[in-house]
């Protein structure tokens, strides 16, 4: 087995620390954003009770964090393809073949919930 060529990992590993700091960029500006609201609503008197602050907090969660059941099977089983097809094409360069075995279990953990969401829709009935 030879050993991987770091001209795949640094690149690799360098596009993984630039989506997470996107990921930091724009959750930090989400939250002073938040602050920000609140601030102009002690400046203009309006009490904060814990249904507004509840509903500031949702603003940004309904729009980025809610998903649909089936959407997330749906990302589960494209993640473990993409994870399958990844590492089956890292294994010409020296990666066992076998870690292409790991995008099945994002792919059956989709399926059963896809499984799940059909049954769950069927006893609704």
């Amino acid at each position: 087995m030879a050993p991987l060529d770091s001209g795949i990992l640094v690149p690799f590993f360098v596009c993984v620390m630039l989506g997470l700091l996107v990921k930091g960029f724009f959750s930090y500006g989400n939250r002073q954003s938040k602050i920000h609201l609140i601030e102009k609503l002690l400046d203009k008197g309006t009490p904060l009770t814990p249904e507004l602050l509840e509903s500031i907090n949702n603003i940004s969660a309904s729009s980025t964090t809610k998903r649909t059941p089936i959407s997330n099977a749906v990302y589960l089983i494209l993640l473990g393809l993409g994870l399958a097809v990844f590492f089956w094409a890292m294994s010409s360069s020296g990666a066992p073949v076998w870690l292409a075995a790991i995008g099945v279990f994002p792919v059956v953990l989709g399926l059963s919930r896809l499984v799940g969401i059909f049954f769950d829709h069927r006893a609704d009935k």
